[in-house]
């Protein structure tokens, strides 16, 4: 993994682990309302959630925090030599969103241990903490193509 001494992105520097340095990730969504999907099934049934529920469900924030890390760590890889998998996610949902509002994703990398990469993240709308959790990634070695 390349790390250059300024980060960049949407890492911001803050201490080093075992020559890694330690980030923010931040990742924005807005929430789109019952006519703002463009014919695709509402956000929660994307997401596993049954009933009529307005507004996305738990599994889109695995999903919203996945991709914050991986928007966070992609610019240090030697891409696409080096990738990185999820290994798990770990979060609750404690509050709705309505639509309208906007889900902002922040995350912090806490440690590195090799190539396993372990983040905390919390998920807000403005109004509200929403969903709070950790998310592992996994640096590999891509097969060549």
């Amino acid at each position: 993994m390349v790390l250059p001494p300024e980060q960049k992105n949407l890492f911001a520097k803050e201490e080093s682990h075992e020559g890694i340095a330690a980030g923010r990730a931040k990742l924005s969504f807005p929430v789109p309302g019952p006519g703002d999907q463009d014919g695709a099934p509402p956000l929660s049934g994307v997401s596993g959630v049954s009933g009529d529920a307005q507004g996305p469900g738990h599994g889109l924030y695995g999903g919203l925090f996945e991709w914050a890390c991986i928007q966070a760590v992609n610019p240090h890889l030697d891409w696409p030599a080096e990738q990185t998998v999820g290994i798990d996610v770990c979060l609750n949902h404690t509050a709705a969103t309505p639509p309208g509002l906007t889900v902002t994703v922040n995350g912090k990398l806490e440690k590195v241990e090799g190539r396993k990469l372990s983040f905390s993240l919390r998920a807000d709308d403005g109004v509200d903490t929403i969903s709070e959790g950790t998310h592992d990634r996994f640096v590999i070695d891509a097969a060549p193509v």
